[in-house]
Order: structure tokens, then sequence, then C-alpha cells
């Protein structure tokens, strides 16, 4: 592994390569016996699933629209086990669709770096949860969208 992260470090136009500490291969063909076990359980109770209340938009870029037929769920939540997660459009369509607000909910504020590389503005508006917090409360971390810096407006505390 070591000597193909070194001929990538190496190829032209190369900006960043660095090893992955990964709990699963999720988002690739290595996912697809967990990908027909997932469709398989999500399957079993298709009859009793009820259409979103709010846009859903997933990973591989798709956007499920609240009140949609949820028949396509089952496969399109599976889709995301070995499909490219395709973060940067699945950002674009929420800003498009008037999304203004981004909350990540974990340590470290990995989505938050990503929004900074995606758009200036959805960055901004990303409050990051730590949700690992010593009192085992969520607490805000980075910079809080303009509605919660004002005095007295924090929602979390």
């Amino acid at each position: 592994m070591e000597q193909l992260l070194e001929r990538a470090r190496r190829s032209q136009g190369c900006k960043q390569v660095q090893w992955l500490k990964l709990a699963g291969a999720c988002h690739t063909s290595l996912m697809d016996s967990a990908k027909a076990e997932l469709l398989n359980l999500l399957e079993s109770f298709r009859s009793s699933m009820q259409p979103p209340r709010i846009d859903v938009y997933l990973s591989c870029g798709t956007k499920v629209p609240a009140g949609g037929s949820p028949e396509d769920l089952p496969e399109l939540l599976t889709q995301q086990l070995t499909s490219p997660a395709n973060w940067s459009d699945s950002v674009a369509l929420m800003l498009q669709d008037g999304c203004g607000e981004f909350y990540e909910c974990g340590p470290l504020n990995q989505l938050k770096g990503i929004m900074k590389r995606i758009n200036a503005k959805a960055h901004q508006a990303t409050v990051s949860l730590d949700v690992y917090s010593e009192e085992g409360q969520m607490k805000p971390g980075g910079s809080l969208p303009p509605r919660w810096a004002k005095a007295g407006a924090g929602c979390l505390s």
C-alpha cells in the first residue's frame, strides 16, 4: 500500500494522498453482499414505510422529496453502500433548494471542513455538534450560523 501511496503522490496534478482509516469498505463493490442483506431487510417492511415528511438528501447525490412515494426507498438507501459518496452534488442540490443551515453530528468537524471546499456560504452555515462530549450532551463546535450567534439565541448549551 505504501508503494501505491507514494506512486500516487508523485503523479502529476496530485494535491493530497493519504491513508484513510475506515471501519468498512463503504461506497465500494466490496459492500455488495451487505447491500443485498440490507435490501432484504428493508424490503421486509416496505409495506409499512411512510412517505418522508421532509426532503431527504442521500450521499449518492439523490433527493427523495417530502411526500414522495416510499416505494423506491429500500433500493435508494442500499445504493449508498456501494455508490460513490457525491457529497458535493448533494450539498449543491440542498443549496439550490434553499437549505440555509447544516448540522454535523460527530467529532472532529469533518463535514464542516469538506463544506469549506464546496461552498463558503454553506461552510459558514454549518454547525458541528460534538456528540461525544464528556457530559454526554451535544455541544456546538466551530462557528454558529448568524441566527444562533445573536446574544441569548443559543439553542444548544
